[in-house]
């Protein structure tokens, strides 16, 4: 558990800590905007507060007399800094081309008893700045003022605040913040097919103690109920049984390999669902298809596989790897199997899944579908993210060029679209067993309960740890740091 690592560990995770806070192990997590994000073995945290637009007044006067709509005022695009705190970057967040809103990054929060501290009170001061903002806007209420200073959070001691005339109209005009977070981990390869199936919806075979687990897809998803999971929890649940039908099949039919790893189950999964969500629905832009965002590229996983499946994947130009991934566009493999998509639909709930969803075509584009934007303001099928097939995406990995990042997409001039998809390349997480790729969990359900955000990200916290420590845990089991105060 957490509260009981060796001294060896305790000793080398506080060096990393220290190292941290002074700058030697920092690397950008976002290459794309400037932000405080870092590279460690850590877990952080981005809370974005959808509903409160934020700007900054382009003159004094305008800022004294709150006079500054529009013409006056001007929209604080991503990355943009407003307040700098010990443990957090207060900044603008894109809405869209007109409007920004506010988003809180954390400094990631090492796994450690330091770091752990480090978060509760990254969490008080979370609370209170949500407090600060409702006081300020009730007082804004009462004087019939539309938008607020935020200044008053350098008042309360949240932070330096670097843009003195930086303001915040409530979208709603209403006290119900609605709160979204997110949060960047490092999970071990190993643990990957545990941490997928973990947050994926269950089956109706699994035991009580296997559903139990499940409890962190409702949390990952903010819903309450077990049978209340959402699209994207439903999603990872079809590429985890569509990954094992595939590498069942696989197996059986291949000499001289009697087993995959964990590792690699769960690399393939992971394959498996950015294949079924890049091809569903139109996406708004092109990282919204995913809700478990692979900052690190799928290149470099590949070759964080065991040496010898990599090397038995790579092997007469990665001719297994193709004869795997033939696997998904054999629709006869899954039509045989047709039980148990019936029963998957049966817990599911989606009609028609195992029609819809029974094998891929490598010549669609990956995006097959287009986006909102390009639809909505180009409306033109030339300007839909055409240029990169899943089979083109599929045959980059292995031979160490991930096609759906900004870095390799075969358009350059549509490039910037991937902007934080696969963004960090070959960076991971480190420690003393190895590399662990980063991911970005964006699917977190929104609340506007301050305090039951802080305690489910507290859980999430305490998982992210256990999994990766290689611990039969489950998320929201009794635990000696959740029973400390929030």
């Amino acid at each position: 558990m957490l509260a009981n690592f060796s001294e060896r560990n305790k000793a080398t995770k506080a060096k990393a800590s220290r190292n941290i806070r002074k700058g030697k192990l920092r690397e950008p997590l976002n290459t794309d905007f400037s932000s405080n994000h870092v590279v460690q073995r850590a877990v952080g945290f981005e809370v974005e507060f959808c509903n409160w637009y934020v700007a900054e007044a382009l003159s004094q006067e305008a800022y004294d007399k709150y006079d500054f709509f529009y013409k006056n005022s001007r929209r604080l695009g991503k990355g943009r800094k407003i307040l700098k705190n010990n443990r957090f970057m207060l900044e603008g967040e894109d809405v869209d081309d007109s409007y920004s809103c506010m988003e809180i990054v954390s400094e990631p929060f090492s796994e450690d008893e330091e770091g752990f501290a480090e978060m509760m009170t990254f969490f008080q001061e979370l609370k209170l700045f949500v407090e600060v903002l409702r006081q300020q806007y009730a007082d804004d209420k009462v004087h019939d003022r539309p938008r607020s200073h935020l200044a008053c959070l350098e008042k309360a001691g949240l932070g330096q605040l670097l843009m003195p005339m930086a303001v915040t109209m409530q979208y709603s005009f209403s006290d119900n913040i609605t709160i979204r977070p997110q949060s960047t981990m490092g999970v071990r390869m190993s643990k990957l097919f545990h941490f997928l199936r973990d947050i994926g919806v269950g089956y109706d075979d699994e035991s009580r103690d296997e559903q139990a687990r499940k409890h962190a897809g409702r949390v990952f998803t903010g819903q309450s109920n077990a049978k209340a999971y959402s699209y994207s929890t439903k999603t990872i649940g079809k590429a985890s049984m569509v990954s094992q039908l595939a590498l069942s099949r696989y197996l059986k039919d291949t000499d001289g390999l009697e087993d995959l790893s964990d590792d690699f189950r769960g690399f393939f999964n992971l394959v498996v669902y950015y294949l079924i969500a890049g091809s569903r629905a139109i996406q708004q832009y092109p990282k919204a298809f995913t809700k478990v965002m692979a900052r690190t590229d799928f290149a470099k996983m590949f070759q964080l596989l065991p040496e010898e499946e990599f090397t038995w994947f790579t092997k007469e130009g990665c001719q297994e790897w193709k004869n795997l991934i033939a696997i998904l566009t054999d629709e006869e493999v899954f039509g045989v199997e047709r039980k148990d998509w019936k029963d998957f639909e049966e817990v599911t709930g989606i009609e028609g899944f195992d029609s819809r969803i029974r094998h891929f075509s490598l010549e669609n584009p990956f995006f097959s579908k287009g986006t909102y934007a390009n639809r909505l303001m180009y409306d033109t099928p030339t300007y839909v993210m055409s240029q990169l097939t899943s089979g083109e995406w599929l045959k980059s990995i292995p031979e160490g060029r991930d096609l759906l990042t900004k870095k390799h997409y075969p358009n350059k001039g549509r490039a910037w679209r991937l902007f934080s998809l696969g963004s960090m390349h070959e960076h991971t997480d480190h420690d003393r067993e190895g590399d662990l790729p980063i991911f970005e969990m964006r699917g977190f359900g929104s609340s506007a309960d301050v305090v039951e955000l802080a305690d489910n990200l507290k859980k999430w916290y305490v998982y992210i740890h256990e999994l990766n420590q290689g611990h039969d845990y489950k998320f929201g089991e009794d635990h000696p740091l959740l029973a400390a105060e929030s």
